[in-house]
């Protein structure tokens, strides 16, 4: 009987062993699954930790690209100017931003685009004002030459130079009378506002000369934004003025029979190029400047 007692113990133990064994084997697993899953979601956390930072390292770079392209940029330009360091005060402000806890790295793509784009159109609005300014200076140059040339001319050659002048004089009598500009949007109805403007219309008179040349008139106007860049449909729009090639917004042949011309009109369609201000308007004829106007937008 005591030998059948210690064989049964024998079992009880051995049982209660293998059930401790057991228990330690699920235990064992459960902690096994939790620490993978734990070590997973830190690789995941470490992951986006890593993107992020390359991500924000980007966003600096960039913006301290454009930062150093603003600073380049020479103008004399007084809004062009003040535009200017608006952007790079709002370059500073999101580089000094881009450490924040609550940084989106989606919102500072969307806004460092945004700059981009910005940016683009300034150099654009650069370029143009420096070739504008590069042909005052060289019309301003030449104008100074002649005028050094005419100076210096003796007698005989300023007798000439006076008839000449009168019959240029006569010649150029040939101007643009009541001028009237209008600013249209769908079904030809007049606005101010920018955003609503699909053409511009400019409509004006040649008075009577008899002894202007008769026939075609080949009319161009040019329309200046408050920034100084001319509207034009192609860069290619150029025509002679000064014995320099200028860009025009839009032309027209008019025939002129040496009698009134009456609502002679040039229309220029919007391209979506408009913005708030006073524009200016010049017509020219045969290489001269026959009219000015303006116009303002809000």
């Amino acid at each position: 009987m005591a030998q059948q007692g210690e064989i049964e113990n024998g079992k009880k133990i051995k049982v209660l062993y293998l059930s401790i064994i057991a228990v330690l084997i699920i235990v064992i697993g459960i902690i096994s699954y939790l620490y993978k899953k734990q070590v997973d979601e830190t690789e995941v956390k470490i992951a986006e930790v890593i993107k992020t930072t390359q991500e924000k390292a980007e966003i600096k770079a960039e913006l301290n690209t454009m930062y150093a392209q603003y600073d380049s940029i020479k103008t004399d330009n007084d809004s062009l100017i003040l535009f200017r360091e608006e952007q790079k005060e709002k370059i500073i402000s999101l580089l000094n931003s881009i450490n924040n806890k609550n940084f989106e790295i989606r919102t500072y793509k969307k806004e460092v685009n945004t700059m981009r784009t910005i940016m683009k159109d300034y150099i654009v609005q650069i370029d143009s004002l420096n070739t504008r300014n590069q042909i005052l200076i060289a019309e301003n140059k030449e104008v100074k030459e002649k005028f050094k040339k005419e100076r210096n001319t003796n007698e005989q050659l300023q007798s000439m130079a006076k008839e000449l002048e009168g019959q240029i004089e006569l010649a150029s009598s040939l101007k643009a009378k009541d001028i009237v500009v209008e600013t249209l949007r769908k079904r030809d109805r007049e606005t101010k506002s920018a955003k609503r403007v699909e053409k511009i219309k400019i409509c004006f008179n040649l008075p009577d000369n008899a002894i202007a040349p008769s026939g075609d008139k080949t009319i161009y106007v040019r329309i200046a934004r408050p920034d100084e860049l001319v509207l034009t449909e192609s860069e290619n729009n150029l025509f002679l003025f000064e014995e320099k090639e200028i860009v025009y917004s839009a032309t027209r042949v008019v025939e002129y029979n040496n009698m009134i011309t009456n609502d002679a009109c040039i229309f220029y369609d919007n391209k979506g190029e408009l913005i708030e201000g006073t524009y200016a308007v010049d017509i020219f004829l045969d290489g001269k400047l026959i009219g000015e106007s303006e116009f303002t937008l809000r």
